[in-house]
């Protein structure tokens, strides 16, 4: 059951985000700010960037970003980079 606490709450509004590999760091800040969202930090992967959104986004809003997985950023410290901060 300790798996689950990488899923994020309903309720959460920032969120690490699993896109498709191949897709550049622009098209994925792209992406996310299309549905009002703000990129905070790129995770350890090039197809992983935590955002934040000012609601929480729906599975419709998550499904046209491309987004293949969603995390809770906090448990999923795994994503974050060694050092450094790619926000915009």
């Amino acid at each position: 059951m300790g798996w689950l606490s990488f899923f994020p709450s309903a309720e959460a509004t920032t969120l690490a985000l699993v896109f498709p590999p191949g897709l550049d760091e622009d098209e994925i800040f792209a992406r996310i700010t299309a549905a009002d969202g703000r990129p905070i930090r790129q995770g350890a992967s090039a197809s992983v960037m935590v955002a934040a959104f000012p609601t929480p986004p729906g599975i419709a809003s998550l499904t046209t970003m491309g987004v293949l997985l969603v995390l809770d950023p906090l448990a999923a410290q795994g994503c974050a980079p060694p050092s450094g901060d790619t926000a915009r």
